[in-house]
């Protein structure tokens, strides 16, 4: 039975007087022909299979509860009316349950503790105090989100069988596109990048989140790669828009504006070529950079008359 569909996850704004995010940077190109090599989660998930859109199938007994992260958040349904959502605001509090989300099995206290308070003489401390904090929110949201972190014996877990997490289902997503036909991959795609949106716990700045967070990434855009190659010749403007939402989520990558650029050739839309290049000029002069000399030449070769383009070789 189909219920109804937790609310969409979103952009977290940041409030007036917060300090403006860290200074961006070009993270590691990603070459669009490449093919991932995941392999599937072997932990045991309940209730995780990928969901179907525009619904998600979850046990009734289930509560609503949105944390405001992106990719790595947590929420649940009911039948019954939901009260007001109170924003977990702690970044502590947010991290812990990031942390968690990423270890659906969960984790011992001490893994906990050396990820999250690195440099904290009474690291335990730090731990039990935000666990403590994180229970009264959840229980303050609803009674039945106090036992939504389970423990036993120094582990600590997400329940499963109460908390719903889109990271949960885009692990569960990005594991069945590997196995999926190229049909089945157009659509699991949509739904990948519905999840995905801008990336996973955009919010939080620690440096723990940097590897998983760029691997998540290269992830999804290794999806894009796979579907775009395949429609790029069968349904090229199809093509076109998985590769404007791969500059969207990789927007530093040269090999992307480049593809679109090639795929605008190859559809006769000359005029977009130039205003392409100057995309990937503004996005580069962000992060103080410029477009490679190659990338520079590719350009200029791709707007002369198509006797004179640069051979597609891919």
């Amino acid at each position: 039975q189909a219920h109804a569909r937790p609310p969409p996850l979103h952009r977290p704004q940041r409030a007036t007087g917060q300090p403006a995010p860290a200074a961006r940077h070009r993270p590691p190109g990603l070459n669009l022909g490449q093919t991932s090599s995941r392999s599937p989660r072997t932990c045991s998930t309940h209730d995780r299979s990928p969901p179907p859109l525009p619904s998600v199938r979850t046990p009734t007994h289930r509560r609503r509860f949105t944390s405001s992260y992106s990719a790595g958040s947590a929420s649940s349904t009911a039948q019954t009316p939901t009260p007001p959502r109170r924003s977990l605001s702690p970044p502590r509090h947010r991290e812990l349950l990031a942390f968690l989300a990423l270890h659906p099995s969960g984790a011992h206290r001490d893994a906990i503790c050396a990820t999250l308070w690195p440099e904290s003489r009474r690291p335990h401390n730090a731990f039990h105090a935000t666990v403590s904090q994180l229970r009264r929110a959840l229980t303050a949201e609803h009674a039945s989100l106090a036992d939504l972190i389970h423990h036993q014996d120094g582990h600590y877990r997400l329940a499963d069988d109460r908390v719903s997490v889109d990271m949960w289902q885009l692990q569960d997503e990005l594991a069945a596109f590997s196995t999926a036909t190229p049909a089945q991959q157009e659509q699991a795609l949509r739904h990948i990048d519905e999840l995905y949106q801008d990336g996973l716990a955009v919010d939080l700045v620690g440096d723990w989140l940097e590897s998983p967070r760029e691997a998540l990434r290269r992830e999804v855009l290794s999806a894009h790669s796979t579907v775009i190659r395949s429609l790029r010749d069968s349904d090229p403007d199809k093509a076109m828009q998985f590769l404007e939402i791969a500059r969207r989520l990789d927007p530093y990558n040269e090999t992307i504006y480049r593809d679109i650029a090639r795929q605008q050739a190859r559809l006769g839309q000359q005029d977009g070529i130039p205003r392409t290049q100057a995309l990937l000029e503004t996005a580069l002069a962000e992060i103080d950079e410029h477009p490679s000399g190659e990338t520079l030449a590719f350009f200029d070769a791709v707007q002369k008359p198509a006797s004179h383009r640069p051979r597609d070789r891919r």
